[in-house]
This record gives structure tokens, C-alpha cells and sequence, in this order.
């Protein structure tokens, strides 16, 4: 009797619904500030101006240096309608974009598969409860039991999918490193570019 439940169940898949696509937007941005700090705050207004959110801050300082670094590394999620407008407003809080690698990636059709699944899985559960109440002896019982629960196990999983999936389209995710211009470019008054007038003096 459970075999044939599991067969029904499995002729009684339910085409999928078509559904709006489903899009994870990830962006990576490295951008120099002249005061990280400052510029930090204001990312993160404009995450909840956007309706989005901090999700972490780390901050790091070497002073070891004769020109001090200072650099801050952060990632915000905001609403996935609002990632360009955030991504356009964030560029404009630096004074210089370094790096820049945005990503979309496109979960549709596992997204209407998991769907498909999570039906066939409840149809199969709402079978098995119905075979425990015919169920005639306690073997009976104690193997739709166990089938039960396995099936309850599978629609916990598929379900967390779901919501992983649902969470990460919803609400697109941006790190950002912050950092202060190089202090060891040539061009600047870092170390190398003062040891080397040193050395030049030196000589003259």
C-alpha cells in the first residue's frame, strides 16, 4: 500500500507555475578615499536610504608607514530593484574606482524546479497521513512513520533552498574595500619616493 502511494505521488506532479525570474546581483568594489571613515558612513546611509542594511564593517590601520593607511572593508545588502542606483551613488562617495566586478547570476529555473518538487513532496505527505489513519497493525504504522519522516526531511531542505534562494534574489549583496591612496606609489610623498630624494641629496 505505501509503494502505491509513492507511485501516485509520482504521476501526480503539478506543472510549474511560471514565475518572475529570479536574479542574484553580487558586486565587488575596491575604491580609494582620502578619509575611508567618512566615506564608510556615508555607504551606509545610502544602504538604508535604499531600504537595504550593514551586514558587517572591519576596520584596519598601519601607521607604520611614513604616510599612514588606513583602509575599511564592508558589505551591504540592499533591494535588488535598487542595486544600480546604489551602485552609481556608492562610486560617487570615492574619489577613485580601482576595482570593479559586478556579477548576476540567473536561478529561475531552479527556482521553478524546487517549486515543482516541494508540491510533488507535500502531495506525498499529505498521502502517508492518509495511510496512517487505514493503517491495521503497528508495523504498518511504524513504516509510514519512518517513509514520513523522511519525506518531512526533504521538504525542510528543499524549503531552506527555497528561502536561500528567495533571500539572495530579493536583496542584492556589495563589498567594498575602502582604502587611502598608496603611500608606496612612486608618484606620492610615500616611503620609497622620500628614501630615494635621500639618496639623491646624498650624492649631490
Amino acid at each position: 500500500q505505501t509503494q502505491v502511494s509513492l507511485d501516485q505521488a509520482d504521476k501526480s506532479k503539478v506543472e510549474p507555475v511560471p514565475t518572475e525570474r529570479k536574479i542574484i546581483r553580487n558586486a565587488d568594489l575596491q575604491l580609494e578615499a582620502n578619509a575611508p571613515d567618512d566615506a564608510q558612513q556615508k555607504i551606509s546611509a545610502i544602504a538604508e536610504t535604499k531600504g537595504g542594511f550593514v551586514v558587517e564593517t572591519t576596520k584596519n590601520s598601519n601607521a607604520s608607514s611614513v604616510t599612514p593607511r588606513d583602509s575599511v572593508t564592508m558589505t551591504v545588502r540592499v533591494p535588488a530593484a535598487k542595486f544600480n542606483e546604489s551602485l552609481d551613488e556608492i562610486r560617487k562617495v570615492a574619489s577613485r574606482v580601482i576595482v570593479e566586478t559586478v556579477k548576476g547570476q540567473d536561478v529561475t529555473e531552479e527556482f521553478v524546479d524546487i517549486e515543482a518538487r516541494l508540491k510533488t513532496k507535500k502531495a506525498l505527505e499529505a498521502q502517508f497521513l492518509e495511510i496512517m489513519k487505514q493503517g491495521k497493525t503497528v508495523a504498518d504504522a511504524l513504516q509510514v512513520q519512518r517513509e514520513l519522516a523522511n519525506v518531512r526531511g526533504e521538504i525542510e531542505q528543499i524549503e531552506g533552498r527555497k528561502r536561500f534562494l528567495e533571500n539572495q534574489s530579493s536583496l542584492s549583496t556589495i563589498k567594498i574595500r575602502l582604502q587611502t591612496p598608496n603611500a608606496s606609489s612612486p608618484t606620492s610623498s610615500g616611503f620609497f619616493y622620500q628614501l630615494g630624494n635621500a639618496i639623491s641629496s646624498g650624492f649631490d
